[in-house]
This record gives C-alpha cells, structure tokens and sequence, in this order.
C-alpha cells in the first residue's frame, strides 16, 4: 500500500466502514457546524440519491472548529521515546501558522489520535472522522518510520499524515491537477507497482475532489505536502508532478484560515531600510487599507518618479474568485493609492497562485502571475497608467508543465528577467527585450549543474553588481539553499553555488524576497520554515553577510508567510510582508 523512497511517498485515506459513516457525520457536525452538507451540493443528487443516508453523509466535511485543534496522541506498540518525541514534533509543525497543538498521552486515556506501526503501509483517517475510529484501533499508521529513518522522511511522511487528521485531502486530487493524469495509464501503473485495483487507484489518484469541498489549498499546489509525486508515464502531457516534501507556504496560509490563531489580525506590514543600514519604522498597511482576505502571495517593482508597486494575491476577494490578484502603489512622498482589482480589469476566471513583478524602460512594471491552472500570464503598466493586454507566456515561451514558483528582475538595457521553476521540478530563465520581443526560454536546471539538485520552491531574483547583472537565490524542497549570479555579458553563469551553507542557515527556507540596495548590494530576505524573518546582502566583491533576524531590529508579531523586496531612491529597499497575527 506504501512506498516511501526518496522519489515517492504514496499513502492511502483510511475509510470508515459504511455502518459508521452516519454516527461520523452527526459528530462532525455537532464538532464544526459548517460541516453540514450545503443545499447545493445535496440538490446536485438524483431524487433517488437525496433520502439515501448513507450518500448524503458523504457530502459533509470533517473539519475541526475555528477555535483550534488540540488533540491527544497515544502511541501502540510501546515505540522508544525517541521516535515518539520526533513524531509529536513534526505533528506539531503546522502549528507554526495555526492553531493546533497535539500533546501526547497514555493509551489509557483514550487518546483521539492513536498511532500504530505495521506493515500495512502510510495512512491515516481524515478529520473528524476519527472521532468514531473505534477506541481499540490506530487512526493513523505510520509502518515505515524508525529512530533511524532520515529526518527528511519524517518531515513528508508525519506532516502529511498529521494534515489528514487535520480534514485535508490529498492535493493531487484537486481538478487541475487530477484532469491531467491519464486514467489508463494511471491504474496500469499502479497495479503494476503497488498492486492496486481499478477502484483503489481511482479512489486514491484519480477521482478529482470538489472544488467547494474547502479542505485543502485554495488553489492547486504541486508543493503542497498533500500532494502525491506523479511520474510522467502517467501524465497527458507527460510532465511529472514532483510533489512537496514538507509543508508548503500555501499549505500554511490554508491551515491557519481554517484554524487561526487567536487574536490573529493577519497584518500587512511595510519598512523600509535606508542607506546607512538602518530601517524605518513599520507600517501596518490594514490599518489605512480595505485588504478583503488573507494574502497568499506578493511581490513588488520599483516605476517611475519614486513610485513603487505592489501586486498581491488574497485567499477571497470581492470578485468571488478564490485567489484575486490586487494591484497597489506607494507614491514617493509615501501615500499609498486605493487598491485596484487586477482580477476584475482583466476579467480573470481563476484564481491567481503565485506573482511577480520587474522594472522596465521609461517606468513601466512588468507583471507575471501563474493561474490556479498553473498557466503564466503577463502584462504591463507603463508609466501612464495604462494596462497592455494581459498574454500568454505558456504559449508564447512554449512552457509545458504547471508553472509554480516564479521571480522577475530588471536586467540591463531595459529587458526584463523572469525565472521560474515548473511542476516537474525544473528551473527555467526568460528575458524580454525593451522592444517587447521575447528570447529562448532556458532551461536553467540543466545551465547550473549537470546533476540537479532541485525541486525548486521558491525564488528571488535581484540586481546584481554591474548594471545587467543579476542574482537570483532559490530554495529547494529538499531543504537546500542555493544561488546563482547571470553575467550581462555574455549571459554566462557561475553555476550552483550552496549559499546555506554560505550563510550557516540550517532552517528550510520558504520564502526568500529580492532587491537592489546601495553601493551595488543585492539584498534579500528569507523565510524560515518557523516564520521567522533573515536579511542578508550580498556585497559587490562577492561576499555574503551574516544572516540578521529581522525581529531584532524590528517589532515583528507573528510568523511571516510571504515577502518582497524593492528597490527604492537613494539607495533605499522597501521591503512588504505579511503576518499570521
């Protein structure tokens, strides 16, 4: 039922048998009312369906209250203390953007997580279904796991078996992600491999999860750590789904709506660092701004007249959109504009998961952003005002695959850098010419290092120490840090080099924001895997300075999710970010 190599990690949802299934539904929602089946959905049944219970208690959701989950965990088999200890730890890492906390307990006293360790593989029951787990059965299985299993395994197998428990389903079976698996090919290869029926590998892979059934990301997320890899033999179009080994930026944003902290306020906050090394108060733009939703991603670029713009895409908006993407400019006397749906000008029908932005000639900003498709669109705001027409980049650049993680730069001459990494794990690099035409697309994975050491989850780009440079750090879902500087001439490369080891950084990181700052620096600012908040600069001479906490400077509160950086006049950077409280 389970394979749990460096490459896969398949685990399976553990069913209620059919004469609980109505006792489970009554108790999820006495536990969470919004788990009651919405009208909708029961009149999409066939008047023959409606009066049967049992399909009915397949519409209600599991989740736990808004007020928090704060389980038991009681372990069979009497593990050592040790690979207890490390379990509850990982259990405990959601805990970082939400509410919930699991502590551990004797089995005598009826813990509601029980966890065994035998041979039948990876799985665990979903949400509040575990409530009617009888009291003398495990609902979570973690076989595979020892005190010597790598701490890598624990992070992908723990946290992803700790989601179900928390009501998440498995991402791959969101509908973009689902619809481009071919059915074939899928249930072929699973019973080849684990030796699956039809029925297991439709119910497990392929059967696509309502989109309204709010437990999971709100946008697809190959990252996410409810996400199964998915090879490339089985794909119409035969790109692989890498999958998330840890749990992603998206997945903490959905899990802290679900389950927020208390007092969170989930602020967006602006600073600025001058010159000289010192940062100006921060400001806390929720308290001037209408922001309709959390923030689930943002970026920024410098325009005209000391302007800067800001884009950032929100959880729920005004549109009824899940994922509209806002549009925002701090003028140079430092008033901020009203924000501007971007969702709405250009009429878009998805949602927006991830974006960035870049400084072009004579004060245009460009702007990329991915779909919940995965598909990179663009456009441009030049100096006027005025909006271009929003392209396709996926048809223009001939992109194949789901583009998930994306940053943009200004390069030399006018152009515009954007790098990106698709579902498959690959890293690529396009430039836009000032005259609007676009050049081969790069694929920078194979540029860097003839073995790649990718999965690439995030990435920020800046300017680097001449005009036309630029510096690009990437973090990879293998907890590996790294960056690259592009010579203007020539555009050549200087490959792979590890730069968390360069910085001591031992922490996974999870977001990185990039910018130009004075006297030819490049800055950046990184996201740890526990919210916390670094800056850095890379000097023209190539040297790296000591990561520095932003929390010692600043009056942060809360983990940080999502941040970006900008440059601005006078050899100042503005830097943007969100806050869980």
């Amino acid at each position: 039922m389970c394979d749990s190599s460096d490459d896969s990690f398949i685990c399976y949802i553990k069913e209620l048998p059919p004469e609980l299934q109505a006792e489970a539904a009554a108790k999820a929602i006495e536990i969470n009312p919004e788990n009651a089946p919405q009208a909708r959905h029961v009149q999409q049944l066939s008047a023959q369906e409606q009066p049967n219970n049992l399909k009915l208690t397949l519409l209600y959701l599991k989740r736990w209250p808004k007020t928090g989950v704060n389980l038991t965990v009681g372990f069979f088999g009497d593990p050592p203390a040790e690979l207890r200890a490390r379990i509850l730890s990982h259990m405990n890492a959601w805990n970082v953007s939400a509410n919930v906390v699991f502590t551990e307990t004797e089995l005598t006293n009826n813990p509601q997580v029980r966890i065994s360790f035998d041979n039948s593989g990876y799985w665990s029951a979903i949400g509040t279904t575990i409530t009617s787990v009888p009291q003398d059965q495990a609902t979570m299985n973690l076989g595979g796991l020892t005190v010597d299993t790598p701490e890598s395994e624990f992070r992908r197998v723990v946290r992803h078996e700790t989601g179900h428990t928390l009501g998440f389903l498995h991402e791959h079976q969101r509908p973009e992600i689902a619809n481009r698996i071919d059915p074939d090919k899928a249930i072929a290869h699973y019973k080849a491999i684990y030796n699956w029926s039809e029925a297991m590998t439709r119910a497990t892979i392929l059967n696509a999860i309502n989109p309204d059934s709010a437990t999971q990301t709100i946008l697809a997320d190959p990252n996410s750590v409810m996400c199964y890899p998915l090879p490339a033999s089985i794909m119409k179009d035969g790109i692989a789904i890498e999958a998330g080994r840890d749990i992603s930026a998206s997945d903490m944003a959905f899990a802290a709506t679900l389950y927020p902290k208390p007092n969170t306020s989930r602020r967006l906050m602006h600073t600025i660092r001058n010159s000289d090394g010192s940062w100006q108060p921060m400001e806390d733009l929720n308290v001037s701004l209408y922001i309709p939703g959390p923030i689930t991603a943002i970026a920024g670029a410098s325009g005209d007249n000391g302007d800067t713009h800001f884009v950032f895409v929100v959880i729920w908006g005004d549109s009824g959109i899940p994922g509209e993407l806002w549009h925002l400019i701090r003028y140079a006397d430092g008033s901020w504009s009203q924000m501007d749906s971007l969702s709405r000008l250009f009429n878009l029908t998805s949602g927006v998961s991830a974006v960035t932005a870049a400084s072009g000639a004579n004060g245009a900003v460009h702007f990329a952003f991915t779909t919940s498709e995965g598909l990179l669109k663009y456009t441009v705001r030049e100096s006027s005002g005025r909006w271009q027409p929003m392209s396709d980049l996926h048809t223009e650049l001939n992109i194949h695959g789901m583009v998930v993680a994306l940053s943009g730069t200004n390069g030399a001459e006018g152009a515009v850098q954007f790098a990106f990494t698709t579902s498959d794990g690959k890293l690529w690099h396009a430039i836009r010419n000032s005259d609007g035409n676009w050049r081969p697309l790069l694929n920078l994975s194979a540029a860097l290092s003839p073995i790649w050491t990718g999965d690439v989850a995030t990435i920020a780009g800046a300017a680097g120490e001449y005009i036309g440079d630029t510096v690009f750090v990437f973090a990879t879902r293998r907890a590996r840090l790294w960056y690259s500087v592009r010579h203007r001439n020539g555009g050549k490369w200087t490959g792979l080099n590890d730069l968390g080891e360069a910085l001591n950084l031992k922490k996974r990181v999870v977001a990185v924001g990039g910018c130009e700052g004075a006297d030819r620096q490049s800055q950046f600012v990184l996201v740890t895997e526990d919210g916390h908040v670094w800056h850095t600069i890379r000097y023209f001479e190539g040297s790296w300075q000591q990561p520095v906490p932003l929390d010692w400077v600043l009056p942060i509160s809360g983990a940080v999710p999502t941040v970006a950086g900008v440059h601005g006049d006078n050899g100042e950077t503005h830097f943007i970010f969100t806050t869980y409280q």
